[in-house]
């Protein structure tokens, strides 16, 4: 029986693009999972609106994945943010250059502390 030799850093590759294949169907689950926060929030009057961005698009290049509205008319106030799994990443995203919020709710974060954070963009006037 012969074997295929397979080099160690091409072993590597495949490896890492299975990881970031699964990494980005989990961060696509939590998308899901924020979308139906943000609509029940929306439907018990937590907050005004939102907009889940579509993936690749130039809000989601901006780390924008979801936009929420707190409030109507002149009080009315909209908040950016973005959401990852990765720790890593969260820390890359960090930092006085990147205007947007970014919060990592690694798997298993359970509803209400996505539902605080969210809820901490408002700005108190």
């Amino acid at each position: 029986m012969a074997h295929t030799f397979i080099k160690r850093s091409d072993r590597r590759k495949l490896s890492q693009g299975r990881a970031a294949r699964r990494g980005s169907l989990r961060g696509r689950e939590l998308e899901r999972t924020v979308t139906e926060h943000l609509e029940r929030m929306k439907n018990s009057k937590q907050i005004t609106d939102y907009i889940a961005h579509q993936p690749n698009s130039k809000e989601d290049h901006e780390g924008r994945d979801f936009t929420v509205r707190f409030g109507e008319g002149e009080c009315a106030q909209e908040h950016s943010f973005g959401v990852t799994i990765s720790l890593r990443k969260f820390h890359r995203t960090q930092g006085p250059q990147n205007q947007v919020k970014q919060f990592c709710f690694p798997i298993g974060t359970n509803r209400e502390t996505i539902i605080k954070r969210i809820l901490g963009l408002r700005v108190q006037n």
